[in-house]
């Protein structure tokens, strides 16, 4: 019995080890500055995370499949939010003006900046096994830390 369960066990971490190379990925989180002060910036952030995100398909973690990168975008403004997640070809594919939409729409928290929570959930953000990820934070601000005092 004690062959058979050896057996197994061995048998069942060979067949895992695939699975877990085939889950490596490069993965990017993006902070990007929702508040007043950088709202006119918004589009060279985008831009240069573009061309960021085409620079990470010439990193590979020892894979051979095609790229299966991660991009998440947080807004940095009073109350720190996912506002985007997708891949390269997601990101190439979005309206130019996407980012600048989805921050406007948020004008009620441009008036502060609670960086320390942006870094939190950018923190959060980066899940998975280290051993298969290659990460990356880009950060567009002027990194001032305002978070509200009593009430958004």
């Amino acid at each position: 019995m004690n062959r058979i369960s050896s057996a197994f066990i061995v048998a069942w971490f060979i067949l895992a080890l695939p699975l877990s190379a085939q889950s490596a990925r490069n993965d990017m989180v993006i902070i990007l500055d929702g508040s007043g002060t950088f709202a006119s910036r918004i589009e060279q952030a985008r831009a240069a995370a573009e061309r960021y995100a085409d620079s990470l398909r010439s990193i590979r973690l020892a894979r051979h499949e095609t790229s299966r990168d991660r991009i998440t975008v947080i807004a940095m403004d009073a109350v720190p939010e996912v506002i985007w997640r997708g891949g390269t070809q997601d990101l190439k594919a979005l309206n130019p003006q996407a980012w600048t939409t989805r921050l406007a729409s948020r004008r009620d928290y441009r008036h502060c900046r609670d960086v320390t929570g942006a870094f939190e959930l950018a923190s959060r953000s980066f899940d998975g096994d280290p051993r298969f990820e290659n990460r990356f934070l880009l950060v567009f601000s002027d990194l001032l830390d305002e978070p509200p005092r009593s009430s958004m």
